[in-house]
C-alpha cells in the first residue's frame, strides 16, 4: 500500500495537470494493478478535469484503461460513509458522459443488443488514521441493510503524514485555503470567487486555449466572463 500512497502523490497531487500527467498515472495504475503488465500509456484516458475544477460532485481522480474505469476520491479528515453516496452519484454521472460521448453506444442505449461498458473500481482516499476504520466500504451495508438490491464497494487507502501535506500544499496551491479548516467540500464552495482565476489559467495552461475557453469548460455563465477576465490581470 506503501506504493500505491506514493503514486497516488506523485499523479494526483503533484502532475495532474501537467503534459507527463499520463506517466504518473499509469504509475499509479500499476500499483493498483501489478499484475496487468501490458497496460501502456496510451490506453490511458483522463476523465476527471473538468470535475476537478468545478464545484459540482468533486471527484480527485478518474481515468480508463482499456476495460476498466478507476475513480478515486478524497474524504475530509473528519470520517463520513457518506462517501459512498458522493461515489453512487459521480458513478453514475461518469457512466453516463462515457456513453453520451460515444455516438456508437448512444445509438443503443435503447436497443436490445448490450452495450460494453469499463468496469468500475471505487478507492477512497481518507487523510486520517485507519484505528478500527474498514478498509472496504459498502453502500448496500451502510444505508439499505440486508434487504438492499444495490451494492457499490469502495477500497480505503489511509493517507499517512506525507500524503496529507502533499494535499494540503495541493489544495493551497489552488485557492483553496478554507477547505484545510472546513472541510474540501464547504471550501469549494465557499472559496469559488477566490479559485475561479486560479482554475482558469489552470485549464489555459493545461490545454493552451483562451480565458473565454477555459471559462466556458468550466461551466461559468457568460455574464460573468468580464469580471473574472478583470481578475486574471
Amino acid at each position: 500500500m506503501d506504493i500505491v500512497k506514493r503514486n497516488v502523490k506523485d499523479s494526483l497531487f503533484t502532475h495532474m495537470f501537467g503534459d507527463d500527467s499520463k506517466e504518473y498515472l499509469l504509475q499509479l495504475y500499476q500499483a493498483l494493478h501489478p499484475e496487468d503488465s501490458k497496460a501502456a500509456v496510451e490506453d490511458l484516458d483522463l476523465i476527471s478535469i473538468e470535475n476537478v475544477l468545478t464545484n459540482d460532485i468533486y471527484n480527485d481522480l478518474g481515468f480508463t484503461v482499456n476495460d476498466r474505469l478507476v475513480i478515486l476520491v478524497e474524504a475530509q479528515s473528519t470520517w463520513s460513509e457518506n462517501i459512498l453516496i458522493r461515489l453512487l452519484m459521480y458513478l453514475g454521472k461518469t457512466y453516463q458522459n462515457y456513453i453520451y460521448a460515444r455516438s456508437e453506444l448512444k445509438a443503443r442505449l435503447y436497443s436490445e443488443a448490450k452495450i460494453k461498458i469499463p468496469k468500475a473500481e471505487l478507492y477512497v482516499i481518507y487523510a486520517g488514521p485507519q484505528g478500527h476504520k474498514p478498509s472496504v466500504l459498502s453502500f448496500k451495508d451502510e444505508f439499505l441493510g440486508e434487504e438492499g438490491k444495490v451494492d457499490l464497494i469502495a477500497n480505503v487507502i489511509y493517507a499517512d503524514e506525507e500524503l496529507k501535506q502533499a494535499y494540503g500544499d495541493y489544495r493551497e496551491s489552488i485557492g483553496e485555503e478554507r477547505g484545510k479548516q472546513q472541510g474540501l467540500q464547504l471550501g469549494l464552495q465557499k472559496g469559488a470567487d477566490n479559485e475561479r482565476p486560479c482554475n482558469i489559467r489552470s485549464v489555459m495552461e493545461s490545454f493552451g486555449i483562451s480565458a473565454e475557453e477555459a471559462m466556458s469548460i468550466l461551466k461559468i455563465p457568460e455574464n460573468q466572463f468580464a469580471r473574472y477576465m478583470e481578475l486574471l490581470k
